[in-house]
């Protein structure tokens, strides 16, 4: 380097006060669309939102019992920006179609997983009402809850539309 300081990038911070948390799965197919969703249909720009993307979003909040340590580990995560964020004033939850994570607590849960549903998604849905009703009860919260199912549009599965789920 012949004694010269190597120029090293820089990049900027914003101003850590998120309007909302949004929990969303981490599958990858589905990223764009979440982003541009959330800009474009809810108005929230990045670092206006909290992104938590796990592995089936909400389903590790849905079967506390057969999965204990996932369940902490998300229920601490959004405890901890709850506490820490007092400027959030929504909470958005979005499950989707062809949910591979659902798929693998189906395999490891057998039949009992879908006991009182006809598939998966109408599970999805009913997750989405159960664990946004859990959320207000456990925390007494006085938050906006917005409940979303992002589905295939298209048979090629290249476009993704969104259908609110009514708490």
């Amino acid at each position: 380097m012949n004694g010269e300081k190597e120029m090293q990038k820089l990049y900027d911070v914003l101003s850590g006060h998120p309007k909302a948390i949004v929990i969303h799965c981490a599958d990858p197919r589905f990223q764009k669309a979440f982003q541009e969703f959330l800009k474009n249909e809810l108005n929230l720009s990045t670092g206006e939102y909290v992104p938590i993307a796990i592995s089936g979003a909400i389903a590790s909040l849905t079967e506390p019992s057969s999965f204990p340590k996932e369940f902490k580990v998300v229920n601490d995560i959004l405890t901890l920006f709850l506490d820490r964020h007092e400027t959030i004033k929504t909470i958005i939850l979005i499950n989707h179609e062809d949910c591979k994570k659902y798929e693998a607590m189906k395999s490891a849960l057998g039949r009992s997983f879908l006991k009182n549903f006809s598939d998966i998604v109408t599970r999805q849905k009913f997750d989405l009402q159960k664990v946004a009703g859990a959320i207000v009860k456990a925390a007494n919260l006085k938050k906006e809850l917005r409940l979303f199912y992002a589905k295939f549009a298209n048979t090629e599965h290249t476009k993704i539309e969104f259908e609110e789920v009514k708490m």
